[in-house]
């Protein structure tokens, strides 16, 4: 049974699922704010796979910047920089 959506969340699913894709354009910058529970650790790593995907040199790899908010996070973005 589909349960009527409140108004104007459609259009913030819209604007969250661009925002998805966007974030995945690796010629561009990107900065990322949410709240908790948002999928911000989805879409970083998302972006970070996109990034290793294209063929860039090992150097521009200095130049990804990652503030993740948990160690474990941290130690998975350290572990896939070291696997090139």
């Amino acid at each position: 049974m589909n349960q009527p959506q409140p108004p104007g969340q459609d259009a913030a699913l819209e604007l969250d699922q661009r925002a998805r894709l966007e974030a995945l354009d690796v010629q561009r910058s990107m900065l990322l704010q949410a709240p908790a529970g948002s999928g911000k650790t989805t879409v970083l790593t998302a972006r970070f796979l996109a990034l290793i995907g294209v063929s860039m040199p090992v150097y521009w790899f200095g130049e990804v910047l990652n503030l993740p908010m948990s160690a474990q996070l941290s130690e998975v973005f350290r572990s896939l920089g070291e696997e090139e």
